[in-house]
């Protein structure tokens, strides 16, 4: 794929996601998490720059099938100011239920409803500690700190304090 170019999951995508059926190693089970169908190419392997393997991760997952490139929009297209914020907040939910989906699995049910519930900042925000207790107790520490530093940051930039 090309810097410019978005990936997005495909339907497998995000079946694989929530059923866990071709065991992904984790660098690239955690890459198809976080593909939002927002971000270009070179915005993820920004956020994913401690990931050596960036390249040949993402090539598997659209050699599988579980991602493809869509091309980035030319410019805006006359969008409201209240776009770009609007934006934040639904990376910020969609990170925040794909990750409860995917280490929680049904464990994460009630959490995850809380989640598609949410549409505002300030709940999303108010969600955080309890979504990173349960993920620090199915997938450790390291990686709720990671994921819910990856949602303070989309938070942070609608100002919504935590």
């Amino acid at each position: 794929m090309r810097e410019h170019e978005i990936p997005v999951k495909t339907e497998a995508g995000q079946r694989e996601v929530g059923e866990r059926r071709r065991g992904l190693p984790p660098h690239a089970r955690t890459l198809l998490i976080a593909v939002n169908g927002v971000q270009t190419v070179g915005e993820l392997r920004e956020s994913f720059r401690a990931f050596t393997d960036f390249d040949p991760t993402l090539i598997r997952l659209v050699a599988e099938g579980l991602v493809q490139a869509r091309a980035a929009p030319a410019g805006p297209a006359g969008g409201d100011a209240d776009t770009p914020l609007a934006d934040e907040v639904l990376r910020a939910k969609q990170l925040m239920t794909e990750s409860a989906a995917a280490a929680l699995g049904l464990r994460g049910f009630t959490l995850t409803l809380k989640l598609e519930r949410s549409y505002a900042a300030a709940e999303l925000a108010a969600l955080l500690p309890e979504f990173q207790r349960a993920l620090a107790k199915a997938r450790g520490a390291e990686f709720a700190e990671a994921i819910v530093a990856r949602v303070g940051a989309l938070l942070d930039a609608v100002a919504v304090p935590r």
